[in-house]
């Protein structure tokens, strides 16, 4: 009985250990939880396209800000996302 209280523990402990480590990641780049949650499903872990979604590497800022404010084809628009973190995944996906 006491090993199993001692697993528990330790179980428990290591969720709460690696939930903060997540969220501490989350607030460091905000962005990569908004390109994860909101544009990897479609558009590939960085931008490359998929069945669902065109490349996305090569567009310039201009035409990628486009995107996010209106929306193309099934894409809806995400202009609630602030101009500064659309930015940031851009470079993230076009390596820039």
């Amino acid at each position: 009985m006491k090993r199993i209280v001692v697993i528990i523990a330790v179980l428990f402990s290591f969720t709460i250990v690696f939930s903060q480590i997540a969220e501490r990641n989350a607030s460091a780049n905000p962005w990569k939880v908004i390109y994860k949650d909101h544009c990897k499903s479609c558009h590939g872990s960085r931008g490359q396209g998929t069945l669902a979604g065109p490349n996305i590497k090569k567009l310039t800022l201009k035409e990628f800000k486009a995107a996010f404010k209106v929306g193309t084809g099934a894409m809806q628009s995400f202009y609630y996302i602030p101009k500064s973190k659309i930015t940031s995944i851009w470079k993230f996906v076009s390596k820039k």
